[in-house]
C-alpha cells in the first residue's frame, strides 16, 4: 500500500522590510549635501542629473522585483507594507519627473524669448548728463584761420577768429585785416580770399585780440591744435585752462615711426569717428565756426575722463612744486646754519 505523502510545507524566511534607498528619500538634500562637500555653491531649484536619475529608476526597479518576489512567500500584512513603500516610492519618482520636465519647458521658454541666444543682454538704458548752466558758461571753443605771409607764404597770420559756447552758438565771428603783404591766402583751406580782408567787416588785428582776451577771461578754452591759434593771436593761457584735443592721449594715434609715441588725430577724423559728423569735406574751406562746433561735441563726449585726468596731471603738479619749494627752503636753512658757524678770518694789512 502506497502511503500518501503530505506536502512539505515551505520553510518561512524572516520577515524583511524593504528600507528605501537614499536616493528616494529627498534628492534635494542628497544633491545639496554633495555640492557642499565639494565647494560648489548650491542653487534650492537643482534637480537630479539625467544619468543618476537613470541610475536610480534602474536600482529602484531591480529592488522592486526583488521586493515583489519576496512578497509572494510572505503574508497579506507583508503585502500591505510592500506597497505602501512602494507607492512612496513612486510619488517621489512622479515628483522627480515633474520637476525635471517644469525645468526643461522653462529653458524652451525662455530661449524662445530671447530667440535662441544663450549670452543675450539686455540694452543698458542711457544715461544722459545734466550739466548746470553755470559749468555751461565756463567753456567756450576757438578756432582760426591763417593766411601766410613772407617769402613763399610760410609764416602765418591771423586772418579770421571764431568762438562758439557750450551749445554751439556763435558768440564772435571776424575777418581780420593783415598788415603786411600776403604771399599764400590758403583759399583751398581757409577759404579766405582778398575781398575778405579788404571790406569793410574786417576788423584790425589789435581790436580782434582785445575781443577774444576779453571773451576768454575766466573761461576753459576747447580747441583743435591751440598752439597755434595762441601763437598768431599772440595770447597765453594756462595748461589747466586749455582743453585740445591734439594733446588728449584717447583722441590720438600711435606714432608710426617712433614706437611708444602718440601723434594727434586730424579733426576730420575724429568728427567722423566719434560724432558721425561730416566736416571740412573736400573742395570747400574750411570753416572756423564749423570746426569750433565738433571740437566742442569731442570734449562734451569725454568730458568725464578728461576733467579727472587734468584734475590728476595738476594734483600731481602741485606735488611736485610743493616738493621743490621745501628743498629750496631747507637749502637756504642749510646755508645759513653754515655762514653762523663758520669763523671769520681777519687779516691785518
Amino acid at each position: 500500500v502506497k502511503s500518501k505523502q503530505q506536502p512539505l510545507e515551505p520553510k518561512r524566511e524572516p520577515v524583511k522590510v524593504h528600507q528605501p534607498s537614499p536616493h528616494s528619500e529627498n534628492p534635494k538634500e542628497q544633491m545639496t549635501e554633495v555640492l557642499t562637500k565639494s565647494n560648489m555653491p548650491s542653487r534650492p531649484n537643482n534637480t537630479l542629473s539625467k544619468s543618476s536619475t537613470q541610475k536610480n529608476k534602474s536600482s529602484k526597479g531591480t529592488k522592486n522585483n526583488n521586493r515583489h518576489v519576496m512578497n509572494s512567500h510572505s503574508n497579506g500584512s507583508h503585502s500591505d507594507t510592500s506597497s505602501i513603500t512602494s507607492s512612496s516610492s513612486d510619488s517621489t519618482n512622479n515628483n522627480v519627473n515633474n520637476k525635471q520636465m517644469t525645468k526643461r519647458s522653462n529653458k524652451t521658454n525662455n530661449k524662445q524669448k530671447r530667440g535662441g541666444k544663450k549670452n543675450s543682454k539686455a540694452p543698458r538704458p542711457t544715461q544722459i548728463e545734466v550739466v548746470p548752466q553755470e559749468v555751461k558758461d565756463l567753456f567756450v571753443a576757438l578756432d582760426c584761420e591763417m593766411v601766410g605771409v613772407g617769402p613763399y607764404g610760410h609764416r602765418s597770420v591771423l586772418a579770421r577768429v571764431a568762438i562758439v559756447n557750450w551749445d554751439g552758438d556763435t558768440l564772435l565771428d571776424h575777418y581780420v585785416k593783415v598788415d603786411e603783404e600776403v604771399t599764400d591766402y590758403r583759399t583751398f583751406v581757409s577759404g579766405i580770399e582778398p575781398h575778405h580782408l579788404e571790406s569793410d567787416d574786417a576788423i584790425e588785428f589789435s581790436i580782434a585780440r582785445q575781443r577774444v582776451l576779453d571773451m576768454l577771461e575766466g573761461k576753459i578754452l576747447v580747441g583743435h591744435g591751440l598752439k597755434c591759434d595762441m601763437s598768431v593771436l599772440r595770447i597765453h593761457m594756462p595748461w589747466y585752462m586749455i582743453r585740445d584735443s591734439t594733446k588728449y592721449d584717447p583722441f590720438m594715434k600711435p606714432d608710426p615711426c617712433m614706437e611708444g609715441h602718440l601723434i594727434p588725430k586730424r579733426l576730420k577724423e575724429l568728427a567722423k569717428n566719434k560724432l558721425g559728423m561730416d566736416i571740412q569735406q573736400e573742395g570747400k574751406p574750411h570753416s572756423p565756426v564749423e570746426d569750433a562746433i565738433a571740437v566742442m561735441e569731442l570734449y562734451k563726449k569725454a568730458r568725464g575722463k578728461w576733467e579727472k585726468a587734468i584734475e590728476w596731471k595738476f594734483n600731481k603738479t602741485m606735488a611736485i612744486q610743493q616738493q621743490k619749494q621745501q628743498h629750496v627752503v631747507t637749502m637756504a636753512n642749510r646755508q645759513s646754519a653754515m655762514a653762523v658757524s663758520s669763523p671769520v678770518c681777519v687779516f691785518a694789512g
